[in-house]
Order: C-alpha cells, then structure tokens, then sequence
C-alpha cells in the first residue's frame, strides 16, 4: 500500500515536468519577445513593485476561492453521506464508504479532466477582461466574457456528457470493474461542468472587481449545501432513486446559485447581453442529440459494458473517435466554432491540416 500511494502521488510530480517542459519549450520559441536584455519601455519603468504583488495576489485570489470553496463542499459530504446512507437509508458501511469514495476522490480524479479545461481559460481570461475593463472597453468586456463561457460550453460539455455516457468502460479502464463506482460517477461527473462554470464566472466577476457580489453569491451556494443535502438525500431515496444522488444534486444547485448571481451581476454592471451564447449552446446541444443517436445506434455493435481494462479503453477510443467526428463536423456546419473562434482562426487550422 506505502509503494502504491508513492507511485499514485508521483502522478502530481510526472504532470508538473510535463508542464515544465511545455513552459521551456515556449519560452525558447519566443526567445525575442521574451528578452531580458531588452530596453524596458516608458510604462515598463512606471511599473512598481507593489503593482506587480497586488496583480499576483489578484491573479491567485480566483484559485484560493475556487479550492476554498470545493473542499468545504467535499466536506459537508464527508461529514454527512455516510452517516445518512447507514443510519437513515439503510446502506452498508462497506458501500457507503465506496459511494464517498468514487464522489470526493476516485469520481474526482477523472472530473479533473474538465475541470483543467477551466484552470486553463481562466489564467488568460483575469489580465484580459481586467485591462479592457479598467481601460473602459465595455464592448470587448462583454464580448469576451460571452466568448469564454461559449468557448467553455464548446469543450466541456461533450467531454462531461460523453464521460457520463460512458462512465462504465470509463471507471473500469482507470479502477477496474466496481459495482458503484460507474453509478455513481455517471451522475457526479456534472460536478466538473459546474466547476468549470463556477471558476469562469467568478473570475469574470472579480475582473470587473465586484468581490462583493463573488463573497455574497459563494456564501449563498455553501449555505444552501449545508442545508438540504440530508433532506434531498432523504428525497430522492423516498422517490425510489439512489439517496446519493441527492447530495450530488444538492452540489450541483449550490454551484449553480453561485453562478447564476454571477451571471446576473455580470449582465447589471458590465450589461452582458447572452443571446450569443444562448444559440452558441443550443447548437451545441443539438449537436450533442445528433452525436449520441450515433453512439446509440453504435452500441448494438459495440456494447459499452466490458470487465476487461484493455477493452474498456477501446472501447472508450473507439467512441470518443465517432463521437468526436460526429460533434465537430455538426458544429462546423451550424458555424459554432466560426463564431466562438473566429474564421481566422478556423482558417489557420485548415490550412496546416491541408499542408500535412
């Protein structure tokens, strides 16, 4: 068990080389953009040191809240599924156990696969929407938020509809064949979509300095957690469901309270029209619908449950490969990726695809 958990906990060193190697790499490309030796400009010289703390203590502000937040979630799950599950549900200590498990760790580890998507967005998304702001372009303010959230929606919601649809060779490929492990997963990987939108959405708010309404709306989503995850677990077990799946939801409204203030504040102060993103992700959506009848039809041929490992990942392969076919081209016809993208952009990607 001591190599296992050493090994498992390498994982975290194995990613930051990888990361590391990817910052060098970029960094020789851009060995004249990046040159130290260069004369600083007039505004260079203007820059103090204060300036440069308070822009980091800003840029770090958003990932201290949004792992803040997630672990008082994890929590309340800790302190009150278990205990519910056994003593009020009639649920074995053995599979309550698993059931905790696959949500606040084994569930976790594969949730991290979306959640990164918005770690990524959001790195660029703080200096971005902050100079257009303090600039006073309103205009590029409410289009680049619009842009990140539909950027946002693009990817993350195949990877997270995909991932529940194939939570069974999904969890098997990575833990082996469990009894509650895809259930419960199936459900608990819309965790990381809302995580995703958590982070997005309050770094935008926060850009534009409204730490109030960030502080008020996160409060508003930890309360609310706090509250009724025993009733809904209760609920849910009563309306013939599982009883977990009633914490789950309970996560997924207290995120979505948190964003929905945001968004709502985003529309007062900077008066963020979402129309746009409202046909970005009904297009998206209907994508989607036509992206899984595919899958459907494909698993008459394929079926999606395998106790193997080394057919579990095929399996996965083989319907991420069609199911991403299917998705993009769809969503190039309704001219998604043309209007969250650009057709400069679109036309960039052609043209090296056309050159290989």
């Amino acid at each position: 068990m001591t190599n296992a958990i050493g090994v498992a906990v390498f994982g975290a060193t194995a990613g930051a080389i990888g990361a590391l190697w990817y910052v060098l790499h970029k960094i020789r490309k851009n060995k004249t953009v990046l040159n130290r030796n260069a004369l600083q400009t007039r505004e260079e010289k203007n820059i103090t040191t204060k300036e440069i703390i308070k822009k980091i203590i800003t840029y770090a502000i958003p990932f201290v809240l949004f792992g803040i937040t997630m672990s008082i979630y994890e929590f309340v799950d800790m302190l009150t599924i278990v205990k519910t599950l056994t003593n009020t549900l009639s649920y074995s200590i053995k599979d309550a156990e698993s059931i905790i498990g696959v949500i606040n760790t084994w569930g976790n580890k594969l949730n991290s696969i979306v959640i990164a998507l918005s770690i990524g967005l959001t790195t660029s998304l703080i200096p971005n929407i902050t100079s257009s702001y303090v600039a006073g372009k309103l205009d590029d303010v409410r289009k680049k938020i619009n842009q990140a959230i539909q950027l946002l929606l693009f990817i993350a919601l195949p990877i997270t509809l995909g991932l529940s649809y194939l939570s069974t060779p999904v969890f098997n490929a990575f833990y082996g064949a469990n009894t509650w492990g895809p259930i419960v997963f199936k459900y608990s990987v819309f965790i990381a979509l809302f995580n995703c939108l958590f982070n997005i959405v309050v770094v935008m708010t926060q850009a534009i300095n409204k730490y109030k309404t960030v502080f008020i709306s996160i409060l508003c989503g930890v309360l609310f957690k706090i509250v009724f995850n025993v009733p809904l677990m209760v609920l849910t077990q009563n309306l013939g469901m599982h009883g977990f799946y009633g914490s789950i939801t309970v996560t997924l409204i207290g995120l979505g309270i948190t964003i929905l203030i945001n968004l709502i504040a985003l529309k007062k102060y900077v008066k963020v029209d979402y129309k746009k993103t409202i046909e970005s992700t009904s297009k998206i959506l209907l994508s989607l619908l036509a992206m899984f009848v595919v899958l459907f039809i494909l698993s008459f041929l394929l079926p999606t449950y395998n106790t193997s490992r080394i057919v579990s990942i095929i399996i996965v392969m083989v319907y991420a490969l069609i199911g991403a076919i299917v998705y993009f081209a769809l969503t190039y016809k309704f001219k998604v990726v043309d209007n969250i993208f650009g057709k400069s952009f679109k036309n960039k990607i052609l043209s090296k695809i056309k050159r290989k």
